[in-house]
């Protein structure tokens, strides 16, 4: 059993998806996905919700404004449990136990 089992501290980011998109709303969500998966202009995503170019825009940037906070958030969680794994394994782990 490695360590991350036996302390029971595993570095688990499997939720991350789940996590950033309860933290968007519907309209963040689509807007996001359709400009930055599916390439859609501004004006194209615009047309199509009924608003101008530069409000498809502002709700952009807000929603990369609530990812990154999101991912802070992880990366902090990250940080504070690879560090107790550190301190309790006396600095010793694997680059296998630190990806798990």
């Amino acid at each position: 059993m490695n360590k991350l089992n036996s302390s029971n501290e595993q570095l688990d980011l499997s939720g991350l998806i789940t996590r950033m998109s309860e933290s968007l709303t519907d309209i963040q969500w689509n807007v996001l996905e359709r400009r930055l998966v599916d390439g859609d202009t501004l004006e194209v995503i615009g047309g199509q919700l009924g608003v101008a170019s530069v409000r498809v825009n502002h709700i952009l940037n807000k929603a990369l404004e609530v990812l990154i906070t999101v991912f802070q958030v992880e990366i902090e969680c990250f940080s504070l449990k690879l560090e107790k794994l550190l301190t309790d394994t006396g600095g010793a782990l694997t680059i296998a136990e630190c990806l798990i």
